[in-house]
């Protein structure tokens, strides 16, 4: 992991404690961001990013689907990102396999007391792109989960 990134996480680690969450800014090298954002538009431009939608359950237990227009997603961990996906975005695809899984496990061993699991292996860790444009645009303070990873912890 590159040390710049460690020392946000250790710096990082205290504010998250304190305040419930945390911005890595600069935590990155200075031109990893600008390579990231140009591949997400690339995903973007050749049509590679899905189109997002939640799925809940009403009181009668009927299963129902909501799309959020202007939001879309791509899944770039390593079990799950498609091979198109992987070679337009290689930056994304090597920071989902690499940098994610060290960032989970450096958390964990920051943060011993919130109980995180580590990243023993690459599927405890996933990673998703998400692009949102329009009205409604930023959702802050949750975190998403599923059925298909209902012990997802951050």
């Amino acid at each position: 992991m590159p040390q710049r990134l460690r020392d946000g996480i250790c710096q990082g680690a205290v504010v998250l404690v304190q305040q419930q969450w945390v911005a890595l800014d600069e935590a990155l090298l200075d031109d990893l961001p600008y390579t990231l954002a140009a591949e997400c538009r690339r995903l973007e431009e050749r049509s590679l990013l899905q189109a997002h939608c939640f799925e809940f359950a009403l009181q009668n237990g009927q299963r129902c689907e909501y799309k959020h227009q202007g939001r879309s997603f791509v899944d770039l961990d390593s079990y799950r990102i498609n091979a198109k996906v992987a070679s337009v975005a290689p930056g994304l695809a090597n920071f989902a396999a690499k940098t994610a899984l060290d960032l989970a496990n450096a958390l964990a061993e920051k943060l011993p007391h919130l109980n995180l699991a580590e990243a023993s292996n690459a599927r405890k860790v996933q990673v998703k792109l998400q692009l949102t444009k329009g009205a409604h645009g930023c959702a802050p303070c949750h975190f998403d989960t599923s059925e298909t990873a209902p012990s997802r912890q951050l």
